[in-house]
C-alpha cells in the first residue's frame, strides 16, 4: 500500500506559511512534524505574471490542430508564458531549499525509501499557492510521488456504494473545436463502469440526472471559462452553468454517493476552490 504524505500550508507567499507534515501508512500515522516557509512576494509575482501570460495565449491544448492559427502574436506570446514558467519553477525551487522547510525536507527523504510508492497531498485554502508547480518539488520529482491538492474545508465523502460497478455520468458538452471523442472511447472500455453520457445536454437534462439517479463518479469534457475565482462549463453551444447554479444538484448527487468528479475542461482551473466548497 502507498504511503501518504500530507503537507498542510497555513499562510500565503506574501506573509509566509506554517507547513505541517503527516506521514501515514494505512491507517496509522507514522510521523508529525511542523516547519516554516518564508515570505516571498517575489514568488508571489512570478506566479500571477504566468497565469497572466498563460491565459493570454488563447490556444488551449485541446484544440484540434487545425482550428489554432499560429502567428507572430502567437509565437511570441507562447515564448513569453515559457519564459515565466521557468521563472516560476526556479523560485518555486529556491523557495522550498529555504533552511527553515529543511527539517521537513530532511525527516521525509529519512522516512520514505525512493522505491517507495508515495502519494502527496497539498492542503491549503490559499489559491495562490494551490497553483504552484508543486510537482517540481525536488523531494517528489526524486520519488515515485503522486502530488494531488486538497482544500482544508473539503467534506468527507459518504461510505461508497457496493454496486459491482462503478456509476459513471459522463458529461460531453460543447466541444466545437475541442476533440473529446477520444474521451469517450476511452469510457467505454473502462472495466466494471457502467457509463451513462449525456452528449451537449440541456440544462433540464443534466439537473434530472443530478436529482434522480446515483453516481460514483461525474466526469465533464468541454468548453468552459473562468469569470474572476468562478467558472462556467458549456453544455451546448447555447446553455451553459456555473458552478453556484450547479451547486445543490451536485450535494444532492453527494447525498445519493457521488464519490469524485473530473473535469478535463479547455480553460477554467481557477476556480477549483469553488469547485470544493
Amino acid at each position: 500500500m502507498a504511503k501518504r504524505v500530507i503537507l498542510k500550508l497555513n499562510g500565503s507567499l506574501d506573509r509566509g506559511c506554517r507547513v505541517a507534515v503527516e506521514i501515514w501508512s494505512g491507517n496509522a500515522r507514522q510521523l508529525e512534524l511542523v516547519a516554516q516557509l518564508p515570505p516571498n512576494p517575489e514568488l508571489a509575482n512570478w506566479a500571477t505574471l504566468h497565469w497572466q501570460r498563460y491565459r493570454a495565449i488563447g490556444a488551449p491544448s485541446r484544440l484540434k490542430p487545425e482550428s489554432i492559427e499560429v502567428d507572430g502574436s502567437i509565437n511570441r506570446r507562447i515564448q513569453e508564458c515559457r519564459e515565466s514558467s521557468q521563472k516560476l519553477g526556479d523560485g518555486f525551487r529556491q523557495w522550498l531549499d529555504s533552511p527553515e522547510f529543511l527539517r521537513i525536507d530532511r525527516a521525509l527523504r529519512e522516512e520514505i525509501d525512493r522505491r517507495e510508492a508515495v502519494r502527496v497531498f497539498i492542503e491549503t485554502d490559499n489559491a495562490q499557492l494551490q497553483k504552484l508547480p508543486w510537482h517540481l518539488w525536488d523531494w517528489s520529482e526524486s520519488r515515485r510521488a503522486e502530488v494531488s491538492l486538497s482544500c482544508r474545508t473539503s467534506p468527507l465523502p459518504p461510505p461508497k456504494s457496493h454496486s459491482p460497478q462503478v456509476r459513471i455520468l459522463a458529461i460531453l458538452g460543447h466541444s466545437a473545436g475541442i476533440e473529446v471523442e477520444t474521451d469517450r472511447q476511452i469510457l467505454e472500455t473502462l472495466p466494471h463502469a457502467r457509463v451513462w453520457f449525456l452528449v451537449e445536454p440541456t440544462r433540464q437534462q443534466l439537473n434530472d440526472c443530478l436529482w434522480e439517479r446515483s453516481w460514483d463518479i461525474l466526469f465533464f469534457a468541454g468548453h468552459s471559462e473562468t469569470e474572476g475565482e468562478k467558472g462556467r462549463i458549456y453544455l451546448n453551444p447555447n446553455d451553459s452553468l456555473t458552478l453556484d447554479e450547479l451547486r445543490y444538484g451536485l450535494r444532492q448527487a453527494i447525498k445519493r454517493g457521488l464519490q469524485l468528479a473530473i473535469l478535463t475542461p479547455v480553460t477554467g482551473w481557477d476556480w477549483r476552490n469553488n469547485w470544493a466548497t
